[in-house]
């Protein structure tokens, strides 16, 4: 199926895009989630840091679950004190008598280990996905031991609420991109196979034969030097053409005009020219395109074309038929295609014909009178006197002489 250089200029800006926007948004929306993680848990740090309990209340667990739970609602944020035994003293949406123990939880690991402790898991008691985040309970007087754990945490759905309304603004604001991607992508494609449409229409009318159509550009690129370079090869096939045809209408003349017979042969024995003074001899007005056989009636002629056909042999030869004698010469062309040219040498032969019959009629004639002649001067000879020997001679070489040019002749 053809497709156009429109719909595959959009189609490879469309997979750039795609290549370019899917990394970039997956990118996006995991950085956004990485940044948002880092500062609710940097922001919880400092909540539970704010929220460490003074170390008296530490010694009343009901009284400090009350103030947890009043500072817990007023910053709306889960609060949970730990001891370094991992019991929970005081939780603020939770009664901590009911709580497991928090020991290994990895946040309050971390936070007695290296002075703070992340985590994000599953929450057995809010049965929810949770960020956590954890800081222990010094005192000065006792030297920085850590008494506790106080630990912060907010649940996964906040977060998660609030990633989706930055993602869905990232959303619109990458769709916009896309959209105007895809728009000036439909710009430049239409600018580039724009020119490319009339080029290939231009070559189409060009393939059937129309030499005058010309390609106009505005725009001044290398689209423009290719449609100049197309005028340009227009106008010159335009020229060898016309070249080619005023030949060819010579060599048709010229072979129109020939007095000889003349014809091509294929490789298929399929006659493929032929000039008029053939298709008068053989009384075919248009034997172009038909078997040689089926319009040359001469067996002499046909074996002649056969063979010298196969054996590709140039030759010449005298044949008969129609009453009449003819020079046949054939030669070959180099794509394998046999010319025959017919001469008709009929009057040459009956000229022929007349001189022989007129030198052997005139040699018999002159035989028998130069032969008398011959017998009378010999007989001369015997009687003559010396000073008429001489002439008798002389007359005897002269018919000699013409007694051998009449025997030569004959």
């Amino acid at each position: 199926m053809i497709r156009s250089i429109f719909l595959k200029i959009i189609l490879f800006f469309s997979i750039i895009i795609a290549l370019l926007v899917i990394p970039l948004s997956l990118f996006s929306f995991r950085s956004i989630e990485d940044h948002m993680t880092h500062i609710l848990k940097r922001d919880l740090r400092k909540i539970a840091v704010a929220a460490i309990p003074p170390s008296a209340l530490l010694s009343d667990p009901g009284e400090l679950d009350r103030e947890i739970k009043i500072l817990g609602k007023k910053i709306n944020t889960r609060l949970t004190v730990i001891d370094t035994e991992g019991f929970v003293l005081a939780d603020s949406e939770n009664d901590p008598r009911l709580m497991e123990n928090h020991k290994d939880r990895i946040e309050i690991r971390r936070a007695l280990l290296k002075g703070e402790g992340f985590s994000i898991r599953y929450s057995d008691t809010e049965k929810k996905r949770m960020l956590y985040t954890a800081v222990p309970i010094r005192t000065a007087s006792e030297e920085g031991t850590a008494r506790g754990v106080i630990r912060a945490s907010l649940y996964l759905e906040d977060i998660t609420a609030l990633n989706k309304e930055l993602t869905g603004h990232l959303v619109g604001f990458l769709s916009v991109l896309i959209l105007l991607a895809l728009l000036l992508a439909f710009f430049l494609s239409r600018t580039l196979s724009a020119p490319i449409k009339a080029i290939a229409g231009a070559s189409m009318a060009v393939s059937r034969g129309e030499f005058g159509v010309k390609v106009h550009l505005k725009n001044n690129d290398e689209l423009k030097i290719l449609a100049d370079n197309f005028n340009y090869m227009t106008h010159q096939l335009s020229l060898l053409f016309q070249q080619a045809r005023t030949g060819e209408e010579k060599i048709i003349n010229i072979i129109e005009a020939l007095d000889e017979a003349l014809f091509v042969v294929d490789n298929h024995r399929n006659i493929t020219l032929a000039n008029n003074s053939f298709c008068n001899i053989t009384s075919c007005p248009e034997p172009e395109g038909k078997k040689a056989e089926d319009i040359i009636p001469w067996p002499e002629l046909l074996a002649f074309t056969d063979e010298k056909h196969k054996t590709k042999e140039n030759a010449v030869q005298e044949i008969s038929f129609e009453e009449k004698i003819w020079l046949a010469a054939v030669n070959h062309t180099l794509s394998g295609e046999s010319i025959i040219l017919l001469h008709d040498i009929t009057p040459i032969k009956r000229a022929e014909k007349l001189k022989r019959d007129l030198v052997a009629n005139v040699s018999h004639e002159l035989r028998t009178p130069l032969t008398a002649i011959k017998g009378f001067i010999e007989t001369l000879q015997e009687t003559a006197r010396d000073d008429q020997m001489r002439y008798f001679e002389i007359v005897a070489d002269h018919t000699d002489r013409l007694i051998h040019i009449v025997r030569d002749l004959s």
